[in-house]
């Protein structure tokens, strides 16, 4: 993924408003936003992980740590969004 896209993402989900993720965890989504979402944390999982090798072997700057930072949480928010989703559908 182009280094610039990531940015665009955080910076967007930085603002803790996004279009994919219910307001409420009772609020239910459609088949496509659940997909959405998952195609998010995976693309996310990826492009953090490669962070993560390259990270071992040239260290961060600042500015990639907080990218770092601001993807982990963005990937904890997905998570627990999921995880929502599917204990709701086993009540």
């Amino acid at each position: 993924m182009p280094a610039n896209r990531s940015r665009v993402l955080i910076a967007d989900d930085h603002n803790l408003v996004h279009p994919n993720v219910p307001a409420s965890p009772s609020e239910t989504i459609s088949a496509e936003q659940a997909k959405k979402l998952a195609a998010e944390l995976s693309e996310l999982s990826f492009e953090h992980a490669v962070v993560i090798r390259d990270a071992a072997f040239t260290g961060m700057t600042k500015e990639q740590a907080r990218d770092f930072d601001q993807r982990r949480n963005r990937i904890s928010e997905l998570c627990t969004v999921i995880w929502n989703l599917q204990t709701s559908d086993l009540t």
